[in-house]
């Protein structure tokens, strides 16, 4: 055969030098057309490089679930991505919150699940199996390394979202819990600033509590103290036991060590303990804190109605209170520190966008991501929503308004821990608080029910 090949080949180009000038003429503009014709072709359908069916088509669509955000939100930073990469198409779905796991996985489950989705910042130990890493995705496009990039978040990222070295999520808002307060309710009786510490909100609580002659509480002072019936209660002791000195995780971020005790100077306590009392105080109507009850309204609601004078809650709830009481005047305040502690421990709560191991494109899916984590293009995501930001470099963009510069600037000092599974440990600590204020179960032992039950998760994993 590598002997006839040449011949074969000599015969043709004698043939071509015999024909007349005019046969060669048509000859060689049948080829060049056919070599135009097939270069087109190619360039239409993905250029030379090959790689997955998808790439070899030339236009690569990534698909993308995300909560919260309606999709004209990300429609500019999307359309200034795929100005600068027309190759590439992102088709965004707003997914409803109550559904979205449940989706997430019947969707992964078939193999037609999303090239990119958005995680809480608590899911990783139960998504990171379903996620492909910023280390492993074949990234070329992606200049930046791992650390380079993470130095652009404050530490909770890293905390939440490395494992074993490998990077699995980026975010590109992350809220906090801050302080709610009614500014006529506080004026009313003389209270020139918002509380700093929780003492001082012990004190101020004791001011602005109302009662009837039955006993029965009229004005809480703040919605805080119980379980079921104040958002977030299960963030606000989180954040507690952190700033009383409980450790949350072990070392290897597989156990919970919040109900152990804590040994500092030769001095043996128990953080956690402390906390959920100090928290619970709030609905003990022998306490002297006391302020609530569980048969109370929603905490949200009651701060918007004017029912309770403060409450903590994160930045979303901003424009809930506008929409439902455009006439209440509020504030919002740092969330209270522990007295007399120089390091402030505020507690976050956030999603970050990963990359599904099932995507063809993971590399792509990346870049993006990676495009997100960039000052001007999270600017232009800004430009369309009312939350803080994910980059420290953006802190101070927040500052002109007072409200949002409260959670801008807690990021720096925010704090999580891990769950294992969010929704199933807000349940355990919401009970853990509610069993405690009923009286079914002591201070100790609600705690360590408590860790043992998040433990028993965190052991399936």
């Amino acid at each position: 055969m590598d002997e006839i090949e040449p011949q074969q080949n000599q015969g043709l180009l004698s043939t071509l030098r015999n024909m007349p000038d005019y046969q060669r003429r048509r000859v060689a503009l049948v080829f060049f057309a056919g070599v135009a014709v097939i270069v087109g072709i190619t360039f239409l359908f993905g250029g030379f490089g090959g790689g997955d069916e998808e790439k070899s088509r030339g236009l690569v669509t990534l698909h993308m679930w995300n909560v919260f955000d309606p999709s004209d939100v990300w429609h500019p930073v999307i359309r200034e991505f795929e100005e600068k990469n027309p190759n590439v198409r992102i088709v965004y779905t707003q997914k409803p919150a109550e559904d979205y796991r449940a989706d997430l996985t019947e969707a992964l489950a078939d193999g037609a699940g999303p090239d990119i989705y958005a995680i809480h910042n608590t899911w990783l130990p139960i998504e990171i199996n379903r996620l492909i890493s910023f280390n492993d995705a074949d990234s070329a496009a992606t200049s930046v390394k791992m650390n380079e990039l993470l130095l652009r978040f404050p530490e909770v990222v890293q905390t939440d979202f490395v494992r074993n070295g490998e990077l699995y999520a980026l975010p590109i808002s992350i809220d906090t819990i801050a302080l709610y307060y009614n500014i006529d309710l506080l004026n009313s009786e003389s209270i020139l600033e918002p509380p700093s510490t929780w003492d001082e909100l012990a004190q101020d609580v004791r001011i602005l509590r109302k009662f009837d002659p039955s006993g029965n509480i009229v004005l809480a002072g703040a919605a805080l103290g119980a379980g079921a019936n104040i958002n977030r209660n299960s963030d606000i002791i989180s954040a507690l036991m952190m700033q009383y000195g409980a450790r949350m995780n072990n070392a290897q971020g597989d156990g919970v060590m919040f109900s152990q005790s804590v040994s500092k100077e030769g001095i043996i306590s128990f953080p956690g303990q402390d906390a959920l009392s100090f928290y619970t105080s709030f609905a003990n109507s022998s306490s002297a804190n006391y302020t609530w009850d569980l048969s109370q309204d929603d905490s949200v609601n009651a701060f918007t109605q004017g029912r309770a004078a403060m409450m903590l809650n994160y930045s979303f709830a901003r424009p809930i209170i506008a929409r439902d009481n455009p006439e209440l005047r509020f504030g919002v305040a740092p969330l209270p520190q522990k007295a007399g502690e120089l390091v402030k421990i505020n507690y976050a709560n956030y999603w970050g966008l990963g990359v599904s191991e099932q995507s063809a494109v993971a590399d792509i899916a990346w870049r993006f991501i990676n495009f997100l984590a960039e000052e001007d293009n999270a600017k232009i995501y800004f430009e369309q929503t009312d939350k803080p930001p994910a980059l420290k470099s953006l802190i101070d963009d927040f500052q002109r308004d007072e409200e949002l510069a409260v959670f801008a600037n807690q990021i720096l000092t925010a704090k999580s821990w891990i769950t294992g599974d969010a929704s199933a440990a807000e349940k355990i600590l919401t009970d853990m608080v509610d069993n405690a204020v009923r009286g079914a179960q002591t201070i100790p032992d609600a705690i360590n029910r408590a860790a043992n039950d998040i433990n028993q998760i965190l052991s399936e994993l």
